[in-house]
């Protein structure tokens, strides 16, 4: 057991030192890709101790043999690869800094303060872009319990491909302050790219169930029938659609959606039921309890395993579940 757990056992959970456990990426991606081609090592240090890090890297004299990107926002720098560019791609980042750069660099280990934004890299290179794309395509998640969950979920809503799956972040006007200020207009571009959407393929849903012989109705889709059957005929033509997102149900800003959309499913108000066996999973490093930090990916799960994913606009959750919806059931 760690000090961080021991920590937080004395002083409970909201204390800031327990708003955190450090989990190893292969606990939760698939990385046969990266293993393969990248030279990586799992952190040890529990506590984000940068001379626990030193001593692991037999680093003694820091001085000069660490190198450290001291980024003064969190999207200070933007790392390129042509020499021709000369403005940042995305206006959120104040610097460039070249990859070429970095690779000269004689210290042992260069600490960034974050590479943390789909636009972190600007490329021009096919073959640093195809890399790149790679890499983000081939991290997808093989975690045991999570895709259980998510398929049972999924079985319930009609199985891979019977449903469509929505994200839709709201955020708030505190740290989430982008997608707080952003949130109506969010409600609106996808309602309004469902309603098209709809439309457009009004029967290629039922022609998924169709081709299945053996198929029999999940409790759910019986659920969603009666829905349907109640509310007006010009939206009894949607098909069952499972809305996944940072709030509940009765937060005032989906009001709009659902009034569209009026038989829509939700993780918390339909499938509760289905996240008892998360709740017993920890992290072996710490034995850290990982249900809140596992739920969002159950909801991106079964949202990507709709025939269609409309994600948020900007939203990094979005484009993961966008990769794990193109993996899954296809582009």
């Amino acid at each position: 057991m760690t000090k961080n757990v021991i920590t937080c056992k004395k002083k409970g959970v909201e204390d800031k030192k327990c708003m955190f456990t450090q989990l190893d990426w292969e606990e939760l991606m698939d990385f046969k890709f990266i293993k393969k081609y990248i030279r990586y090592i799992h952190r040890e240090d529990q506590n984000f101790n940068v001379n626990e890090l030193y001593s692991f890297l037999n680093i003694t004299k820091p001085e000069s043999q660490v190198f450290t990107l001291a980024e003064e926002t969190r999207y200070d720098f933007q790392f390129y690869d042509d020499e021709n560019i000369t403005e940042v791609s995305d206006d959120q980042f104040d610097h460039l800094i070249h990859l070429c750069s970095l690779q000269k660099r004689k210290e042992k280990l260069i600490h960034f303060g974050s590479i943390y934004h789909l636009n972190r890299f600007n490329l021009k290179f096919k073959e640093n872009i195809d890399f790149l794309k790679s890499v983000r395509e081939n991290m997808i998640i093989n975690h045991p319990v999570l895709l259980d969950i998510g398929d049972k979920i999924s079985e319930q809503l009609g199985g891979l491909g019977s449903y469509i799956g929505v994200h839709l972040r709201l955020g708030d006007m505190g740290f989430d302050k982008k997608f707080g200020q952003k949130a109506e207009e969010n409600v609106d571009y996808i309602t309004k790219s469902l309603i098209e959407d709809i439309s457009s393929t009004p029967n290629e849903l039922e022609e998924i169930e169709v081709s299945n012989s053996n198929f029999v109705s999940t409790s759910t889709m019986i659920e969603a029938e009666k829905c349907l059957q109640s509310i007006s005929p010009e939206q009894r033509n949607f098909p069952i659609i499972y809305l996944a997102s940072d709030k509940p149900r009765n937060d005032r800003r989906l009001k709009k959606f659902l009034r569209e959309f009026p038989c829509v499913f939700m993780l918390f108000s339909n499938f509760e039921k289905y996240l008892d066996q998360l709740k017993r999973v920890k992290n072996p490093r710490d034995g850290a309890l990982l249900f809140r930090y596992f739920v969002p990916f159950v909801d991106g799960i079964v949202a990507a395993r709709g025939n269609k994913f409309i994600g948020t606009p900007e939203s990094t959750f979005s484009e993961y579940v966008t990769r794990l919806h193109e993996h899954w059931v296809g582009s």
